[in-house]
């Protein structure tokens, strides 16, 4: 029986050094296989075409004399906007303030004129084809967007503007100021999501100020006319999509940077934020307590790690052109805790969008530039004929041009007259008729998308 037992020992003993001594034979082939895969995903991509740098995607510099950035950045620095005078450009935007106080118009005359340098700087801004701010794109996931903010300041300073001309009874020349509310949007056009979202904000400004425009007076039917053309132009789909393909970019790069560090793991716990009180965010400077990065096992996490991160993201990205009801379900299978996608993968679970907000947020802009569009052709038909049409077909007929459709339904927007006015809605991200309800607070997912002009 002893000599069994030690026989026994031997053999197991002699497996698990073998196992051992193989162990980094085995790791080596994994690793070149994650490598080759990875190595061909990227080559596939750049013969489908896709960008894999984001030069391919970043437009080149325009010369100073022809950027509006030049004065756009000017104007930052012109504005003098407190935050007494935002809390009362919210109350006249939300209605808490009317023209039927005048006080209200007297205050926001008084910001708006103390502001005439920058304003006028905008204005010239929004004349200019071309604009570009300078972005140090090269960064990956660390890149800066300083203009940003500054660009939402000028937005909610025209806004004012515009809303200070509808109460002083200027109403063609609100319309045409909140059309440069739209206009500061696209200039933060950019192939990153933080540069979508700014887009998205002044868009929600540019609805939120026409509301007021129209409740509170009465442009003519060519400044609506010339608005909702130039709100045609709007092609969030396009944007979204190059968007998306730049937060791929910026992953790609994000992978190379951890790679390159000598403890990678670490590096990943920085990129998270797991170090928040570290002066040295520089991860290739971190001390190695972990696999190195030339270790076969680390080399194997990586790159099947990247591999999964660019099949998520090309299926996201491949969903681009579609509506967020058409691919909802989608969607939820690739965001299953699940799913093989994230689940082993740490640095693809970090760096993927929210792809059900992704999708919302842009098509709830897609449905409010709509019904902007709607509202202003409605109150143009109104203007010409004394009333507003029974359905959305009769302005259709006259206009002899197809409206947008909700993008949340497919259909056209709900319609129905109310009084004197109108309420026009979408379905929503809940993806049903609430009757013209809106959300209730803190519940941004409930309810439609309304827009009234209630008179």
């Amino acid at each position: 029986m002893a000599k069994r037992l030690l026989r026994v020992g031997k053999w197991t003993l002699f497996v698990l050094g073998s196992a051992l001594a193989l162990w980094p034979l085995g790791m080596g082939v994994f690793a070149w296989r994650a490598e080759a895969r990875l190595t061909r995903t990227l080559k596939e991509l750049a013969s489908q075409g896709e960008p894999v740098r984001l030069s391919q995607l970043v437009k080149p510099p325009i010369p100073e004399s022809e950027n509006a950035a030049t004065l756009y950045s000017k104007a930052f620095s012109a504005i003098r906007f407190s935050d007494e005078d935002a809390k009362s450009a919210e109350d006249i935007l939300s209605g808490k303030l009317t023209a039927a106080d005048p006080n209200v118009v007297s205050r926001a005359a008084a910001i708006v004129e103390r502001n005439r340098t920058a304003l006028a700087l905008i204005h010239q801004a929004s004349a200019m084809p071309r604009c570009r701010f300078p972005i140090a794109w090269e960064k990956g996931n660390d890149v800066t967007f300083p203009h940003l903010p500054g660009l939402r300041q000028c937005a909610r300073l025209v806004e004012l503007e515009s809303v200070t001309l509808a109460l002083a009874d200027r109403p063609d020349a609100a319309v045409d100021a909140c059309g440069i509310i739209f206009q500061i949007g696209d200039v933060a056009d950019g192939p990153s999501f933080i540069l979508e979202l700014t887009k998205y904000a002044c868009i929600d400004i540019g609805v939120q100020t026409l509301e007021v425009i129209l409740r509170e007076s009465e442009p003519s039917p060519t400044a609506c006319q010339a608005l909702a053309v130039r709100l045609a132009r709007e092609d969030l789909m396009s944007s979204f999509k190059r968007s998306l393909q730049g937060e791929r970019i910026s992953g790609i790069s994000d992978f190379e940077r951890v790679r390159s560090a000598r403890d990678p793991l670490k590096a990943v716990i920085e990129l998270e934020g797991g170090h928040p009180d570290r002066r040295d965010r520089n991860p290739t400077r971190t001390e190695s307590n972990g696999p190195s990065r030339d270790s076969y096992f680390t080399r194997w996490l990586f790159a099947s790690d990247e591999v999964a991160y660019l099949e998520a993201m090309a299926q996201l990205i491949g969903q681009a052109p579609r509506f967020y009801r058409e691919v909802q379900a989608a969607l939820s299978a690739l965001e299953e805790p699940q799913s093989r996608l994230l689940e082993p993968h740490a640095m693809t679970a970090l760096l993927l969008p929210s792809f059900h907000r992704s999708f919302d947020q842009r098509d709830r802009r897609i449905a409010t530039l709509g019904l902007s569009r709607v509202a202003l052709l409605l109150r143009a038909y109104r203007a010409e004929r004394g009333l507003y049409p029974k359905s959305l077909p009769e302005l259709e007929q006259v206009l002899a041009e197809k409206l947008p459709q909700d993008p949340f339904s497919g259909k056209p927007f709900a319609y129905r007259r109310e009084g004197t006015g109108f309420v026009l809605y979408s379905w929503g991200v809940n993806l049903r008729d609430d009757g013209g309800t809106p959300p209730p607070a803190g519940h941004r997912d409930e309810g439609d998308i309304v827009f009234r002009c209630l008179e």
